[in-house]
């Protein structure tokens, strides 16, 4: 079986206003030779809310609520990778 996933939540944006208390999060999934995964699953793990990357590995959660979370990624072929995203809410 592959390496784990590469998720790259360094370069995963989350965006979120002053005073709302949901924001959305948006991040792009790679193999372990740095190629897009298109079809790779993203969750936020305990909610009901998921994504499928398109072509290019990129993903949009939305309706998030605020505090941390744990993003978990899985593709058929690698293992499952978890990440827990910190601070998702109040200003950037």
């Amino acid at each position: 079986m592959k390496r784990l996933l590469t998720l790259l939540l360094c370069s995963t944006l989350a965006v979120f206003g002053y005073s709302q208390d949901t924001g959305s999060l948006s991040g792009k999934v790679t193999g372990d030779d740095g190629s897009a995964l298109e079809g790779a699953n993203v969750i936020i793990k305990g909610l009901r809310i998921g994504a499928t990357t398109d072509g290019k590995g990129m993903y949009t959660l939305e309706n998030i609520p605020a505090g941390p979370h744990t993003v978990s990624v899985s593709y058929i072929g690698y293992s499952r990778a978890e990440e827990l995203v910190d601070n998702v809410a109040g200003k950037e």
